[in-house]
């Protein structure tokens, strides 16, 4: 099992730095030291770019460990920080899509259990962004619909429909069954040759 706070250790140190440096700048200001205060803050951001780096570096060596041993249609995301999570995850289901090789993903976003809170953290934010980008997400189970655990969801990987195909009709109000249905309209998908009401 990877050691997620030693893998992070580098960075949260010189995290830690740069507030302390922020810190420092804010009271140089206050006591009108500007030029201290501007050479501070001018640190403060150099550490902020460094600790971005070792942090961007920690996440390929955790994800990497991760998933050494699991299929390209498997993805385990414990250890990430959620914007970490996401971007390897997009990229999964970029790559996924263009191979064309699988037509589901599971996604390992872990319940919480690694973190300080022990709150999930990544799994808000993924399932936000699969959503968000049309993806049909079955939480807690595999591709196969087996019920697996909480901390996993599986994605359909196969092409979405083109809402610019639709052709979209509304019928006049006397051709309908009852008076103001459907709510909205009838759309015509040339994609599944049926009328689906919405």
């Amino acid at each position: 099992m990877c050691d997620f706070k030693s893998e992070r250790e580098e960075a949260n140190k010189i995290w830690n730095e740069r507030s302390e440096m922020f810190s420092k700048s804010q009271k140089q200001w206050l006591n009108g030291d500007k030029s201290g205060a501007k050479t501070s803050s001018e640190k403060a951001l150099e550490l902020e770019k460094i600790a971005k780096a070792l942090d961007a570096e920690a996440a390929l060596r955790i994800f990497g460990e991760m998933n050494k041993n699991l299929n390209e249609n498997e993805i385990d995301l414990h250890g990430l920080y959620a914007e970490e999570a996401r971007r390897f995850l997009q990229i999964r289901l970029e790559s996924l899509r263009t191979s064309g090789v699988y037509r589901s993903l599971l996604v390992i976003h872990g319940k919480g259990e690694h973190s300080k809170d022990h709150k999930t953290h990544i799994e808000p934010v993924v399932l936000d962004f699969l959503k968000g980008e049309g993806y049909l997400v079955r939480e807690g189970y595999d591709s196969l619909r087996n019920k697996v655990n909480e901390g996993t969801c599986s994605v359909t990987l196969e092409p979405l429909v083109d809402p610019s195909s639709l052709k979209i009709k509304l019928p006049p109000e006397k051709h309908r069954p009852l008076k103001g249905f459907p709510p909205s309209e009838v759309i015509d998908s040339p994609q599944t040759n049926c009328c689906t009401i919405m």
